[in-house]
C-alpha cells in the first residue's frame, strides 16, 4: 500500500488529525509531519520523507496557502512526480499546478463527504478530475468506506430518496412572532402537542452515519444533517453558539458549517406519537438533548426552542438553559 504525506497548517491541525486517525483506521500508512520552524531542518526530513511517500495528502487552506513548508511540500511533491490529493477546505484559490491531481472538495454538496459516500454505496465512484481515478480508489475510498463501515448496523436502507427535499427556511429572523409560528405550524403540518395536535409531522428518510467517528443524522426528506447527539450539557444562548463555532473549527463529521436550526427546521424533527425513547422524537437520535435551542428570537431577549418531551414550540430568556442539536445543508 502506498505511503501517505500529510501536509497541513498548524491552524488546520484538528483537521488533520482527524483525517490520520480515519487513515490509521484503514492501515493507511502515514509519513508523520511535524511543525517545523527551521529551515534547513525541514529540508533534510521533507528529503528523508520524499523517499518514503508516494501521495501527498494536501489540507488546502487561507492558512495554508500562506504557510512556506506546506508550499514546500507540494511543491516538492510536484518536481519528483508524487501524487497529490489536495482536500480543500475553504474558498482560497487552488493553484493551477493542484489541479491536475484529484481534488476533495469540502465546502459544497457536490464534494461532501456524503455524497461520496452515496456514490461508493452505488458502487460508481467519482472519476478523477484528470481522468486517473487510481488515487480516488487507493486513496479516498478506503476511507469513506471506514466511515460507510462503522455506520454499519445503523444504516437504515432507503430504496427510493425524494428528488426535491423539503425547502425549510434556513434564515435565522431576529422577531419571528407568535402568529408567524402558528402559521408555519400549520403550513407544513407539524405537530404541536398544544397549538396542532392534529398535525402529521414528517415522513423522514433517515440515515445514521459516522464519519471520522462522528455520529450525524442525515434526513433524506429535508435534506438536513443533524448531529445525532448535540451538546453534552444545557448551555446559554451565547454559549450555544460558541458551541457551534467548536465543532466547526474541530470539523465534526468532515464539515464547517453547522449552525444552529431555525424553528421549522427543529419542529421538523417532532413526531406525532411517543417513540422508544419517551419523547417526540426519532430514535435515531440521542435522547439526552430533551430540549434544543433554535436560531430564531422572538425579541432580543427571547428565544424560541423545541421541547421534545411534550413535542411543541417553547420560547425563553436567552439567559435559560437548552442543549444544541447542530444541524447543517447541502447548498
Amino acid at each position: 500500500m502506498e505511503a501517505i504525506y500529510l501536509s497541513y497548517s498548524p491552524e488546520d491541525g484538528q483537521f488533520a488529525a482527524k483525517l490520520a486517525a480515519a487513515l490509521a483506521n484503514v492501515g493507511m500508512p502515514i509519513v508523520e509531519r511535524n511543525d517545523y520552524t527551521d529551515t534547513e531542518m525541514f529540508s533534510k526530513c521533507l528529503d528523508e520523507a520524499l523517499k518514503q511517500y508516494h501521495v501527498l495528502l494536501l489540507l488546502w487552506s487561507r492558512t495554508a496557502r500562506m504557510n512556506r513548508f506546506v508550499e514546500r511540500d507540494w511543491t516538492s511533491a510536484l518536481v519528483f512526480d508524487k501524487r497529490i490529493v489536495s482536500v480543500v477546505l475553504d474558498e482560497t484559490a487552488v493553484p493551477a499546478a493542484l489541479l491536475k491531481g484529484q481534488l476533495v472538495d469540502f465546502r459544497r454538496a457536490n464534494r461532501s463527504w456524503l455524497k461520496l459516500l452515496n456514490t461508493l454505496r452505488n458502487d460508481k465512484p467519482e472519476p478523477a478530475r484528470n481522468g486517473n481515478s487510481s488515487i480516488f480508489k487507493r486513496q479516498v475510498v478506503p476511507v469513506l468506506e471506514e466511515a460507510r463501515a462503522a455506520a454499519k448496523g445503523n444504516h437504515e436502507a432507503t430504496a427510493q430518496l425524494p428528488a426535491n427535499p423539503m425547502k425549510l427556511r434556513s434564515r435565522q429572523i431576529s422577531e419571528l412572532t407568535i402568529q408567524q409560528v402558528e402559521t408555519m405550524l400549520q403550513e407544513w403540518n407539524f405537530f404541536d402537542k398544544t397549538w396542532q395536535r392534529s398535525g402529521k409531522g414528517v415522513q423522514h428518510q433517515y440515515e445514521a452515519l459516522q464519519p471520522f467517528g462522528d455520529q450525524i443524522v442525515v434526513d433524506h426528506t429535508t435534506g438536513l444533517t443533524w448531529q445525532r447527539g448535540g451538546s453534552d450539557n444545557w448551555k446559554h444562548f451565547a454559549d450555544a453558539r460558541q458551541y457551534i463555532a467548536q465543532l466547526n473549527s474541530a470539523y465534526y463529521g468532515g464539515y464547517s458549517d453547522w449552525r444552529l436550526p431555525t424553528l421549522e427546521e427543529a419542529m421538523s424533527l417532532v413526531e406525532p406519537d411517543l417513540v422508544s425513547n419517551k419523547m417526540h422524537i426519532s430514535s435515531f437520535f440521542s435522547p439526552e438533548q430533551r430540549y434544543i435551542w433554535t436560531a430564531d428570537k422572538l425579541c432580543e431577549e427571547v428565544v424560541w426552542f423545541v421541547a421534545f418531551p411534550n413535542g411543541g414550540v417553547g420560547s425563553c430568556r436567552v439567559s435559560n438553559f437548552n442543549s444544541v442539536r447542530a444541524v447543517r445543508k447541502d447548498s
